[in-house]
Formats: structure tokens, sequence, C-alpha cells
């Protein structure tokens, strides 16, 4: 089947309170979407050790919306609409946990004077806190290209946003390396370099 084209002049055929009523409803049909994927494909690594970024869509073009299996194979362009909504899926099918999207918008003023209204797409998790992967993959902060200090840019990212098994694995490895364990020490001064580096940037 080839891809499906769901064209909406959201902005022009709604008002505000429309706009976010349909975009909530498209978002949530787009996190079953992905979890369907998800709970098919129970082989597939973790969404964040995908190696893609995010990376906003190119000026000029239509808003598109790609799940799961198109951001491993598309790589470019995928943001905050393609990223929570795959993680809400993983989340949903690979840890049961009842994770949602949610879309807070803030008005601001464009060069041409006009109020536009800018969303950003994140996903709440179960107990209420807010996880937002377009920031773990890259939004505001380039990640590194080395793959190990990638992975350590993502465990930082994930522990600054409260994730707490993230940060339950960072004290675990903090343990081992007092304790003498290599492995950990390597890791820990991995994760020490990593957070120098995003602390200067």
């Amino acid at each position: 089947m080839r891809d499906i084209v769901l064209r909406m002049g959201l902005l022009e055929e709604f008002n505000e309170e429309e706009t976010q009523e349909v975009l909530e409803r498209l978002l949530e049909t787009w996190v079953q979407i992905n979890e369907i994927w998800w709970r098919a494909h129970p082989e597939a690594p973790p969404l964040y050790t995908w190696g893609v970024n995010y990376e906003r869509e190119a000026k000029g073009t239509p808003e598109t919306w790609v799940c799961a299996p198109m951001i491993r194979r598309q790589k470019y362009h995928i943001d905050c609409d393609d990223w929570a909504p795959a993680r809400a899926g993983e989340l949903r099918a690979r840890l049961d946990e009842p994770a949602r999207v949610i879309l807070p918008m803030r008005k601001v003023r464009g060069a041409d004077g006009k109020i536009k209204r800018l969303y950003h797409v994140q996903v709440e998790r179960a107990d209420g806190r807010i996880e937002d992967p377009s920031k773990v993959l890259g939004m505001g902060l380039e990640l590194p290209s080395d793959p190990d200090e990638r992975r350590a840019a993502i465990v930082l990212r994930l522990a600054d946003s409260g994730h707490q098994r993230t940060r339950d694995l960072i004290l675990g490895f903090d343990a081992q390396a007092r304790a003498g364990d290599p492995a950990a020490e390597k890791f820990m001064r991995l994760l020490a370099r990593v957070a120098r580096r995003e602390r200067d940037a």
C-alpha cells in the first residue's frame, strides 16, 4: 500500500479551541498506531538507541508526521510530533504504562507582527512527569556523533528530566565504580566528560 496523506488546513479551518481538540485526537490516534507497531515488533531496539536525532522539518514544507518504522527509515527531519507519539507508543507496548502525549501551546509575535501559535508535543508519563523526547534527542543541543558519548548524553538528559530508572542506573554504576569495577569506572568517566561538554555548550 502506498503512503496515506491526510490534508487538513487546521489553522485556517478551525478556531483555537477546535484546533487543539483536533490535534489532540489525531496525536492520540498516532500514539495508538505506534503502539500497534511496537507490539508487533518486540525485537526492535529501544527508541532512544536508534541513532536518529531531533531535526525540524524544512521551512516551507507541509507538516508531516511519521510513525516509528518510518523514523528508522527516514532518519532526517524527525521532530516533536514524530518522537512523542513513537515514545508514548513504546511505553504503552513495552511497559504497559498508560503514557500519553500532551500539546502545550504558546503564542508568539511573528516578524510580520501577527500572533502565531506554537505547539510542542511531549510525553506525559503515568506518574505525571513530563518527558520530552525531542530534547533528549538533540533539540536545543546537538548529540555527540560518537556512539558511546551519544548514549551517555541520552542517559544524562533522561536523568535530568526526572527519569527514575535512569537515575537508579547511574547510582548503580557509581556504586560499582566506587567498588573498583573497571567498566563502571569507565562509564562514570564518560558521563562526567559528556556532562562537562553539555554544560559548557
